[in-house]
């Protein structure tokens, strides 16, 4: 075999027991895999505020939206804790009881402060309390009020509900990730709408902390601007925040890919931070969001091609739209479903390299694998190696591959034990499939070669007495 150091993958020689199977990759189909792909914006800063899950035609759960896993709800203290120590999960329950049946999984935010239209993201009875804080009263907007977000009592009571909430969803299969919202406008980590406080580094550590203490379980996210509102005053700041929340592997955010200051101000992906993605992604998930899609410019958007750079630039593996499904489906319909398989992992198998099979011993085979999505997946799935035949159906293999280790755009060879110590002679078709759990991993493979239980048949064998 020769070597690519820098694919990382064995190139093939004429090996007699080598399996191309590139012609059996299917690159078109939309596909559907856990913990990765479109997230739809469904609460959009609080209960009072309808959108956008008001632009869902009744009836319509988004099935047809091509690579869509993930309902978004971003929603405030206020909503849930009305009176201290009373928790109104109700209207949350419902939509996840609703949503959960199509297939859904949910990403969630939970906000302090909103900058227009809800007085009260921090609860009334908690300002009522003499919390420190102010309230922003611009033109055309009710006067919200926006905490100090050092202040002790903030930070008990905030502690307090926050533990609720980790009751609540911490572990919970059905919640993908978590974002640090309880700083900044709209929970993104800035304070550009408002008193325009800077605060120090214990305070930033301090909200990071109460979402490490009550999600111990769940992958944590923490939006761009928390560092950079820091690293603009101050560089080492803003480092030390970073490190702080790469140390404990939190993923990364950002709300703002191709909003009008950002195209104008930096590069063309209109990501202001760029930099920063490749020290989060070896360890955590990015989540990039669109500027609402209706604010957006064409000038501004350009065909998505700055919104395709940024989620490689990112390595995403979530994105959102923000915005109307059905008018922004009909116009980008094609970048919609080539993004869809790209967001994350998208595996690839090339071939496969099956020596001699004999009946009573292990066979060596090798696995050559391709990434052809924008990053890695976080989460640990198996390999299933079947062989099914006239003597019966037998697994091959006790041992997986780390598939963790694939990164987006690169190939490897992993070498898989099989086991025929106790498998009869004779002719038997391979089986591979990846699970988590019971869930198959669908791979870029054609349907035709797919069974209803998740594997696919890739080559025939032929395992010999040994002599």
């Amino acid at each position: 075999m020769k070597i690519n150091p820098k694919t990382k993958m064995d190139i093939p020689s004429m090996s007699s027991s080598y399996i191309d199977l590139r012609n059996m990759a299917d690159d078109k189909t939309v596909l559907k895999n856990p913990h990765k792909g479109w997230f739809y914006h469904y609460i959009d800063n609080g209960f009072g505020r309808e959108n956008y899950r008001n632009m869902i035609h009744e009836g319509d759960h988004l099935e047809w939206f091509p690579g869509l896993q993930n309902i978004y709800l971003r929603f405030d203290w206020a909503d849930i804790e009305k009176e201290e120590g009373v928790y109104d999960w109700s209207y949350i329950d419902e939509i996840m009881d609703e949503w959960k049946e199509f297939g859904y999984v949910f990403s969630i935010r939970i906000c302090t402060y909103e900058v227009s239209q809800i007085r009260y993201a921090t609860p009334k009875w908690l300002v009522d309390m003499g919390i420190e804080g102010k309230f922003y009263e611009p033109e055309n907007t009710v006067g919200c009020f926006e905490p100090v977000y050092s202040d002790s009592l903030f930070l008990e009571k905030l502690n307090n509900f926050m533990a609720e909430c980790g009751r609540k969803f911490d572990g919970n299969p059905l919640v993908d990730y978590v974002e640090i919202g309880t700083f900044g406008a709209w929970g993104e980590g800035h304070n550009g709408f408002g008193m325009g406080r800077v605060y120090d580094i214990d305070t930033i550590k301090k909200h990071i902390n109460i979402h490490l203490r009550h999600f111990p379980n769940t992958t944590i996210l923490i939006n761009d601007d928390t560092i950079s509102h820091l690293r603009q005053r101050d560089p080492e700041a803003g480092a030390e925040i970073m490190e702080y929340a790469m140390a404990r592997g939190v993923g990364i955010r950002d709300d703002s890919v191709c909003v009008e200051y950002y195209c104008d101000t930096f590069g063309y992906d209109s990501l202001e931070t760029g930099f920063y993605y490749k020290y989060f992604t070896p360890n955590a998930p990015t989540s990039l969001e669109l500027e609402h899609y209706h604010l957006i410019s064409d000038e501004n958007l350009r065909d998505c091609f700055p919104y395709l750079e940024a989620l490689k630039t990112g390595k995403a593996t979530y994105s959102g739209f923000h915005g109307d499904p059905y008018k922004w489906y009909e116009k980008y319909r094609w970048f919609t479903e080539y993004a869809a398989n790209r967001l994350g992992y998208w595996y690839f198998i090339d071939g496969v390299d099956v020596p001699e099979c004999y009946s009573g011993a292990y066979t060596m085979m090798k696995l050559f694998v391709r990434n052809n999505g924008f990053s890695k997946a976080y989460r640990l799935y198996s390999l299933k190696v079947i062989a099914e035949g006239d003597n019966g159906r037998f697994v091959l293999n006790s041992e997986s591959p780390d598939n963790r280790k694939w990164d987006g755009g690169e190939r490897y060879t992993e070498t898989v034990k099989l086991d025929f110590t106790k498998i009869p002679s004779g002719r038997y078709h391979v089986k591979i499939g990846m699970f988590e759990g019971d869930t198959p991993i669908k791979l870029a493979l054609k349907k035709d070669i797919l069974s209803e239980d998740g594997l696919y048949t890739i080559c025939e064998i032929n395992v010999k007495e040994l002599i």
